[in-house]
């Protein structure tokens, strides 16, 4: 996970968000027992859930602007949020 962590901090660009992308899938190839969400439904409805749990910190106004960084934030969060 630290590596995962580290890529995310370092996500700027396209370039970076495709090797952190890259990065999450060979983590849940490789480590299936960190990953609470291995399907994609369930996945995406913990990312829906982590963003509504959110609020204050992704306001609309906040989403408007989503960095690439943010967007590896919300996948590295739905990767075991509940």
């Amino acid at each position: 996970m630290s590596n995962l962590a580290e890529l995310e901090k370092r996500v700027q660009n396209r370039t970076s968000f495709l090797a952190y992308l890259h990065a999450l899938q060979h983590d849940c190839e490789a480590h299936p027992e960190h990953w609470e969400h291995q399907d994609v439904e369930r996945f995406l409805a913990a990312l829906a859930t982590w963003l509504e749990d959110m609020g204050d910190v992704m306001t609309d106004a906040r989403a408007s602007t989503l960095a690439w960084r943010d967007v590896a934030r919300m996948l590295t969060a739905a990767r075991g949020y509940e």
